[in-house]
């Protein structure tokens, strides 16, 4: 196997962790493999928000700007990469990380209620006005008044610069630094001791481990052309429109999913995943089955609290054949999803150059299926004389329409319950074929969860 590196291209600039180029006020490094993987998805479509990722919250009480923008400038002092810009040289991408400035903090004044027109639409514009990444900080963060104890702090990343678990740890960090600053005690800005370009060094070093090259061998097999194609009964007309769904398990059922997950030995996320595949097994015939799905990317756990693009894929493939019980499903999903994870360190980008380079695996598409669980809820803000709640934002399309995929679904708790919403690309499944397939996948936790038959 030739060696694994991110791109030919990148041999022309100096490997992270050797020397950086220096000018003026900042210093130059490559790009991670997931950040070059997003590169090439966003760069066709900078203009959308596919590669957006907005957070809000809604706060009561007297709010400080003054506390907020020294807070913010702390957090940016300590991240390298949410003070980084993006530019495109005759080889390839790198990334300018810069001295610390002007926090990228504005404040807007409306004097109206969240439900107003006027609100909804700066909300929207916020969320879908696009970075230039090349002149600003991949992080814009607005405050709207509403009235004069209740304003709303809107934080919108660019997805090169962070992931979920990174927007949790910086509203964490920036809720943690407006507390201190209100309290009068010592705020630190001081750069972690770890940063995302280290990790970044680290990635170039795995690259021509022993342990790669292992772990390239296991995605060949998983990757290897399927004899049946993935495919509901009905075709629908080919477009860039995707259908959209939406349904939340009740309460009392994710309480028995817990506990039926539990007693069996897993984790939730497998059996949802069995029970997606059991949901495809019926509903397609498809005994067959790839569904890609997202990690942390942060198996060191010495990045546990740098902030960046950390998330990798990893395809999980089943074989279905002769079983159709829940039990047999989740049995052969459960040794599959630790082989997976056993071997995802590797990047997705390294996986996908490999394949294009094998004549057996250029042709065919690793994954169609895409389910993604997020399982960082949020966490309750609390800081004193303030009232605090997370704003829930209206879910993107950007996994689907960024990728191509044909069907994504994100799982995530909202209010006490799971939330699932579905993406299909209407040329893999139909309109009919989709519609039904959010009842079928609750249907499908429901027949794991029932009580089984004791011993006679």
């Amino acid at each position: 196997m030739r060696p694994m590196k991110r791109r030919p291209t990148l041999r022309s600039i100096l490997s992270a962790g050797e020397q950086l180029s220096t000018a003026g006020h900042w210093i130059e490094a490559p790009l991670s493999c997931a950040q070059l993987s997003l590169w090439r998805v966003g760069s066709q479509s900078w203009s959308s928000p596919i590669v957006n990722l907005p957070a809000a919250l809604s706060i009561r009480g007297t709010l400080s700007m003054s506390a907020i923008r020294r807070s913010l400038e702390a957090v940016l002092a300590r991240h390298e990469v949410l003070r980084t810009t993006f530019h495109i040289t005759q080889t390839t991408v790198v990334q300018r990380i810069h001295a610390f400035h002007v926090a990228p903090l504005r404040y807007l004044s409306l004097m109206t209620n969240p439900n107003d027109e006027r609100f909804k639409g700066l909300l929207r514009d916020e969320i879908e006005r696009p970075f230039e990444l090349a002149s600003e900080f991949p992080l814009r963060c607005t405050v709207v008044r509403l009235s004069p104890d209740h304003h709303v702090f809107i934080v919108v990343f660019h997805h090169l610069a962070t992931d979920g678990w990174s927007a949790g740890l910086f509203m964490r960090e920036l809720v943690t630094a407006y507390a201190d600053v209100r309290e009068m005690r010592t705020v630190s800005s001081q750069p972690s001791a770890r940063q995302y370009r280290d990790h970044v060094a680290d990635e170039e070093r795995f690259l021509n481990s022993a342990t790669a090259h292992r772990q390239m061998a296991y995605w060949r097999d998983v990757l290897s052309p399927s004899s049946e194609p993935l495919r509901w009964q009905k075709g629908g007309a080919q477009t860039a429109e995707y259908n959209m769904a939406t349904i939340a398990i009740p309460s009392p059922l994710q309480r028995a999913l817990d506990e039926r997950a539990r007693t069996a030995g897993v984790t939730v996320f497998i059996a949802m995943v069995a029970a997606l595949k059991r949901t495809i097994h019926l509903s397609t015939g498809a005994t067959d089955i790839r569904v890609a799905t997202l990690v942390s990317g942060r198996e060191n756990s010495a990045d546990r609290n740098v902030m960046g693009l950390f998330a990798n894929t990893i395809v999980l493939r089943s074989k279905l054949d002769g079983c159709s019980k829940p039990d047999e499903v989740l049995e052969r999903v459960r040794s599959v999803i630790v082989s997976a994870f056993g071997n995802q360190t590797l990047p997705f980008e390294i996986v996908l150059q490999q394949m294009s380079r094998n004549a057996e695996l250029s042709g065919s598409k690793p994954f169609e299926v895409l389910f993604v669980h997020q399982a960082f809820a949020a966490e309750p803000i609390a800081i004193a004389g303030l009232e605090i709640t997370p704003l829930d934002l209206p879910p993107s399309g950007g996994l689907a329409g960024g990728r191509g995929i044909g069907l994504v679904i994100v799982c995530e708790q909202k209010n006490q319950e799971l939330a699932f919403t579905f993406w299909g690309r209407p040329d893999f499944i139909d309109a009919d074929s989709f519609h039904l397939l959010p009842a079928s996948l609750l249907r499908a936790i429901e027949d794991w969860c029932a009580p089984r038959p004791g011993p006679r």
